[in-house]
């Protein structure tokens, strides 16, 4: 117990007017939490979205565009 003593007493000294630290705090509601999991994902999806099509844009870039067309 001695050991929690010096603990509080460290900590008042740190803190010597007593200021509360946890004001800022927010707790998320699980709905917030599976609002901003969907959120994330919809995000996600448009930017996976977006890279692929300018993959295929490179694909038919680099296949069309780059070699010159054998004439016969």
């Amino acid at each position: 117990m001695q050991s929690d003593n010096d603990l509080d007493n460290y900590i008042i000294s740190q803190n010597p007017n007593r200021l509360q630290t946890n004001g800022n705090v927010t707790i998320l509601t699980p709905a917030e939490i599976q609002e901003n999991n969907g959120t994330a994902f919809i995000l996600v999806a448009i930017i996976e979205v977006v890279f692929v099509i300018l993959f295929a844009l490179t694909l038919y870039v680099g296949i069309n565009h780059t070699h010159p067309h054998l004439e016969h």
